[in-house]
């Protein structure tokens, strides 16, 4: 399944399966499929928890904000009471790939998160790139390069 092929699947709470996803269950199911890396779950109406994960990392590894994302980092995004989830691609210019409730999954360019509602978006990357993928599958190259 190609990254294009998320974009209308539905929103479902607690969603982690093409038969929904909410958007933690969309980052973890994209970072799992795509690019190897186990996140844990992570209840997103627990503003606390949520950004603990952000502060604490994954299993094997942590992660760190950046201010020029790559292909598959995670991204934290703000503009309501609760934080909310998405995947940054480099596609089309780039953008953030996240569920929305009562919308389902959507991709967002980069220049128009902040028109979106979203007043703060933070990107971030793995520290430790030899946790991320497996020795059988290597991390995909993101299109165009």
């Amino acid at each position: 399944m190609n990254f294009q092929d998320y974009i209308g699947l539905p929103y479902k709470e607690g969603g982690d399966t093409l038969a929904g996803f909410n958007c933690w269950g969309l980052l973890r199911h994209i970072q799992r499929v795509h690019f190897g890396v186990i996140i844990p779950e992570v209840p997103i109406s627990d503003p606390v928890a949520s950004a603990e994960w952000f502060k604490q990392g994954y299993e094997g590894g942590t992660i760190i904000p950046v201010e020029t994302p790559t292909h598959g980092c995670p991204v934290l995004l703000k503009g309501g009471t609760l934080p909310h989830v998405g995947v940054y691609l480099d596609l089309d210019g780039g953008g953030v790939l996240h569920a929305l409730e009562g919308v389902g999954v959507v991709f967002t360019p980069k220049f128009e998160l902040r028109r979106a509602g979203f007043t703060r978006v933070k990107f971030y990357k793995y520290s430790n790139e030899r946790t991320t993928g497996t020795p059988q599958e290597p991390l995909p190259d993101p299109p165009g390069h």
